[in-house]
């Protein structure tokens, strides 16, 4: 029988808690460090189980909503109104995680261009709207990344999330 995920992470998370940490505790070195950084990948390991693809569908979908949002304002010049129209192409959903993965970039390097192209001859108001949507899907993401890494512990123990689930609806 071939041991599950979950019963490997747990063996390595209780070596590490109950073997390597206590023999270099008290040490304050880069090994303790290093094996208490490992404990909490490990951790994370554990709690994203089975999510990945949630997570990745989350940032497809929130790139396909941001390319939306700038092609319906897209106005200006001939390199703006080409790179909305690649946008418009690139942001098409997938059927796979290898596929999502592509779309993920294919649409990330279209939004891209499509900034760039907002600072050679994108209309004013087109800009402006560049920069809000762009801020805004920071914004999101930026909760929905600090959602997903939130088990490293790395916030402030005040600091109040989502659960990782949530932020991937």
């Amino acid at each position: 029988m071939n041991p599950s995920i979950e019963d490997r992470l747990g063996s390595m998370i209780r070596a590490m808690e109950e073997v390597v940490l206590p023999e270099l505790r008290g040490r304050k070195g880069l090994a303790e460090e290093q094996a208490s950084l490992v404990l909490r990948h490990l951790h994370q390991l554990r709690a994203q189980a089975g999510l990945n693809t949630r997570y990745e569908d989350a940032e497809f979908r929130a790139l396909a909503t941001l390319a939306a949002e700038l092609v319906a304002a897209a106005n200006g010049g001939p390199v703006t109104t080409s790179a909305a129209h690649e946008l418009r192409s690139a942001a098409m959903p997938a059927t796979d995680d290898d596929a999502l993965q592509a779309a993920t970039v294919r649409t990330s390097a279209a939004i891209a261009a499509l900034i760039a192209a907002a600072h050679v001859d994108g209309d004013t108001r087109f800009r402006t709207a560049v920069y809000r949507q762009v801020l805004g899907h920071g914004a999101a993401t930026a909760l929905r990344d600090r959602s997903w890494f939130a088990i490293t512990r790395f916030e402030g123990p005040d600091t109040e999330l989502p659960s990782m689930t949530a932020a991937l609806t």
